[in-house]
């Protein structure tokens, strides 16, 4: 079978292409997307501004569910973990769905809106979670079945999606980025910028972190916590 490849737009519209660039299906849902969409086996999942998460069939777009969350989701793309997805929304609630039926089965209430996408950590040796940041500054790293807080740490302000990188998360706070423990949210680093910070992403290449610091790229170094 040929590849697929999945796309979706502002506007509401999810086409999938062949490797040719030739659109094998098309589908509309009932809000503009703003995050990517995730795959899962033979079904990929989007989910828009309104709060719908659809989970449509890979070769034939075929519609398996939708799940209505009633609250506003912006940037924010599903992460799957294990098997559920673990989704945030605009108000701080933080949805579990089943991605064989779309059942939301569980919801934890955070601090606000998220500053970014959850991301998937490792919260002890045996029990992988997800972390969520919101954006008044709190940082919750919460069980995989969203039900315990782990830790949570009050930075003040977070201005862009933190990022796992090696049992540690970085996050930004405008001008810092502050380096903490996945596993308890101790501090183990800090690093000064003289610019807001804005966007965060992780690169395994030589251990960097890359940070766009005002439209300045900027490459920093784990282990020596120094940008160069």
């Amino acid at each position: 079978a040929s590849r697929r490849f999945v796309a979706a737009s502002t506007k509401g519209d999810v086409a999938a292409f062949d490797e040719n660039g030739a659109v094998r299906w098309s589908a509309r849902v009932d809000a503009g997307v703003y995050a990517s969409p995730v795959f899962r086996g033979d079904a990929v999942t989007v989910i828009d501004q309104s709060g719908d998460v659809s989970m449509f069939a890979v070769t034939d777009g075929a519609l398996r569910w939708t799940a209505k969350l009633g609250d506003i989701v912006r940037v924010t793309a599903p992460i799957l973990l294990g098997d559920r997805f673990v989704v945030p929304s605009a108000s701080g609630w933080v949805h579990e769905i089943s991605p064989t039926t779309g059942a939301v089965s569980r919801v934890h209430k955070g601090h606000g809106p998220p500053a970014g996408p959850v991301l998937r950590i490792d919260v002890c040796d045996r029990s992988p979670g997800v972390d969520v940041a919101f954006a008044d500054g709190v940082v919750q790293a919460l069980s995989a079945d969203i039900a315990r807080v782990h830790w949570e740490r009050n930075f003040g302000e977070v201005t862009a999606a933190p990022v796992a990188s090696d049992g540690e998360i970085a996050v930004p706070t405008r001008n810092t980025l502050r380096f903490v423990m996945a596993t308890d949210g101790s501090e183990s680093g800090l690093i000064h910028f003289p610019r807001e910070i804005r966007f965060v992403t992780a690169t395994s290449i030589g251990g960097y972190l890359v940070v766009t610091d005002g439209g300045v790229i900027v490459f920093v170094h784990r282990a020596h916590r120094s940008p160069t």
